[in-house]
Order: C-alpha cells, then sequence, then structure tokens
C-alpha cells in the first residue's frame, strides 16, 4: 500500500544530464512530516536542559517578588539545539496549512474566482489568488465556499491558528522585539517557545485541515506516524 501522503501522480524534469522522474508527495504533508519529526526531536533536546530556580522573595512583608528560573551556563548547547527544532515545528506547520490552502484552491477552482478588494469584486485565477490573497483570508472566505462548510473565523481552531501564525510570523522575521524587551513582563518570540509544547504546532495543523473535512479527511492527511503516541513508522511524505 502507497503511504499516506504520496498521490499516483509523477513529476518530470528534463535536463541536459537527463531526464528525473519521481511521484508527487502532497506538499501539505511533506511539511507536516518534517513538523512531526522538528517537534518529537525538540521534546527529546529540552530533556537535559537545566535551571536554577530561586523561591519568591519578600512574601511575608507584602513585597513579593515573583520565583524566577535562570538557565544553567552547562544547558545553552541543549536549549539552543531544543529551539531549533521548535522553530522548525511551528515553521512547518504553518508551512502545510498554507499548502493544503493552495492545492485545494487549485484543485477545487474551476473559473476564475471573484476576490473582494476594497468595495468591488475582482476576478482571479487561482494561481493568482495562490500568490496574492493571503492564508488568513483563504482560510476564512475561500475554503469555505469551495468546500461547502462554515467559516472557522471565530471558533476554538481559529485562536490557535492565530496564536501559531503569530508565533511563526516572529521567528521567520525576527525582529529586535522578538529576542529582547525592555518590558520584563512581555515574553519574546523566544520566551514563548521555551513555554511551548512543540507538539502542538502540528497538531494545530492537523485540525485546520480537519475542520474543512469533517467527514472524509484526505488520505495523506491519515499518516499513522502522526501523533503523540504514533502508531506506525514514519514516511518520507
Amino acid at each position: 500500500m502507497q503511504p499516506p501522503g504520496i498521490y499516483r501522480q509523477s513529476t518530470m524534469c528534463m535536463t541536459i544530464a537527463g531526464n528525473v522522474s519521481f511521484f508527487t508527495p502532497s506538499s501539505a504533508a511533506l511539511h507536516l512530516n518534517s513538523a512531526w519529526k522538528a517537534a518529537r526531536r525538540a521534546v527529546v533536546a529540552r530533556g537535559p536542559v537545566g535551571w536554577n530556580y530561586a523561591p519568591a522573595r519578600f512574601r511575608q512583608i507584602g513585597m513579593a517578588e515573583s520565583a524566577t528560573r535562570q538557565l544553567k551556563e552547562e544547558s545553552a548547547s541543549a536549549l539552543f539545539d531544543y529551539l531549533e527544532d521548535a522553530m522548525l515545528a511551528a515553521t512547518s506547520s504553518f508551512s502545510a496549512i498554507e499548502a493544503f490552502c493552495n492545492t485545494t484552491i487549485v484543485g477545487k477552482s474551476s473559473g476564475p474566482i471573484q476576490v473582494k478588494r476594497k468595495k468591488a469584486y475582482v476576478a482571479m485565477t487561482s494561481e493568482e489568488v495562490e500568490e496574492f490573497m493571503g492564508t488568513d483570508e483563504k482560510l476564512k472566505r475561500l475554503l469555505p465556499a469551495l468546500l461547502g462548510v462554515p467559516t472557522p473565523a471565530g471558533k476554538a481552531i481559529w485562536d490557535r491558528y492565530k496564536r501559531l501564525k503569530q508565533l511563526r510570523d516572529s521567528i521567520t522575521h525576527f525582529k529586535r522585539r522578538d529576542l529582547s524587551r525592555a518590558a520584563k513582563a512581555e515574553p519574546t518570540a523566544l520566551h514563548d517557545l521555551v513555554e511551548a509544547d512543540p507538539l502542538e504546532f502540528p497538531e494545530i495543523a492537523i485540525e485546520v485541515v480537519r475542520y474543512f473535512f469533517p467527514q472524509d479527511p484526505p488520505r495523506w492527511l491519515l499518516n499513522p506516524a502522526w501523533g503523540r503516541v504514533p502508531s506506525g513508522g514514519e514516511t518520507g511524505g
């Protein structure tokens, strides 16, 4: 049986050195598989990270300071390994959602798509929608119309998606505020990663796709290796 995520479709490139041909994997499945692998590596990498803990102070006189947790110097390398894989898990999970949107739009569209721009509707090809429409708009408006489901906006899954998107945007386009902030009470993107459960990132991506297929999810989404307790070996696509 062919592994989940592999369609019976081939891609070929003709080069001077010869033709190269292989089965075309699902782009969303590739990203999701990458996300699950990175998330599991992140969980393992975080294991040896050590912290020094200091209890809250001055509680007895009403001036309590919060308990503190400071990274042990010898754990810096392990923490950085964790951050690298946690970032990959987050970005690959969001990329899976983007790929799902794009392949669905091209596959389900039978002609020009009417897209609202300011006060008027503009006809766009599916390829133009792929390139110029944001992921939020694809998920909120276009995919619900193409697949006949209500918009996910305003539902719990939308909040989870938006948190993933915010984190992905921060770590993909790192700015100074994502690394260090003057306000100690305001966490950076790196703090969010340290406190995150990296396995949640691909779970959110799967939940988003499943929302649009409540009865019959696409076959590539059924990979038994995708889960907190995988029931089969991981596949490459």
